[in-house]
């Protein structure tokens, strides 16, 4: 059989897209595993203070590790669901942060799918965008529609437990480290909150709010929830909210 010839002009990376490859692109140098582990179900990138979650979304952090089977997204659906918020997909320069320095971070490359989306787009083609490929410690490419993990990452200010200086920073901690706790309960609690109207999240909100004390999900739903609810208020709302609260605490209840 007469051998196929690629002329000039048929590039690499038009071939990897037309058999479907992942085409890896980088030329960075994998050193190991260099990545701050927190013992809270997040690493820490110690050259930037970027944080990672310890496991993709699906996975579940028991305290010490990762178990479960990591949920697979196409590039659209991880963006519908994780392209803004405090824990959110990577860009492609976090990326090349993080993934030179994961080869055997067990942790971060034991997802199913082998590679993480970022949420950058390729600028000359767009069918395919920029993915993290962890057990390799490259920065590549793959077609949108392919199924790929999902890592989230956060450029949150670090408070020494790899946990972001944020409204319900505490809650969430608590909630990571229950055992068998999805690890994007943050937004994922995040999402449905948003999705929520205004009398039905107050009901919730009380509701979380009675069993916060046994639950630490429940704890950081209430936390979430009472800041969405003032987040909606308007100005005037405000004034009065943080009246009733100077009273309460006047009067010691």
């Amino acid at each position: 059989m007469k051998p196929v010839q690629l002329s000039a002009a048929y590039s690499i990376r038009s071939f990897c897209k037309h058999i479907g490859l992942l085409c890896l692109l980088a030329t960075l140098k994998a050193h190991g595993c260099n990545l701050s582990d927190n013992g809270n179900g997040t690493m820490t990138v110690p050259s930037s203070g970027l944080l990672i979650r310890s496991c993709a979304v699906g996975e579940n952090w028991t305290g010490s590790s990762c178990t479960g089977t990591s949920t697979g997204y196409t590039w659209q659906s991880a963006m519908q669901n994780f392209s803004t918020g405090v824990w959110r997909l990577m860009t492609k320069e976090e990326a090349a942060q993080i993934a030179p320095n994961a080869k055997t971070c067990w942790s971060v490359t034991g997802g199913a799918w082998n590679a993480s989306w970022t949420s950058t787009p390729d600028p000359n083609d767009d069918t395919v965008a920029h993915i993290a490929g962890f057990k390799v410690g490259l920065v590549g490419i793959a077609l949108r529609d392919n199924k790929k993990d999902v890592r989230l990452v956060s450029t949150g200010g670090n408070q020494g437990n790899g946990i972001p200086k944020n409204s319900c920073d505490r809650e969430e901690r608590n909630a990571l480290a229950a055992p068998g706790m999805r690890s994007d309960i943050r937004p994922f609690l995040e999402g449905n909150i948003q999705n929520m109207d205004t009398g039905n999240l107050t009901q919730r909100l009380e509701g979380a709010r009675a069993r916060a004390t046994e639950l630490p999900a429940a704890a950081l739903f209430a936390c979430l929830a009472a800041k969405d609810l003032r987040a909606r208020m308007s100005p005037a709302e405000k004034i009065s909210d943080d009246a009733k609260t100077t009273g309460r605490g006047a009067r010691g209840g």
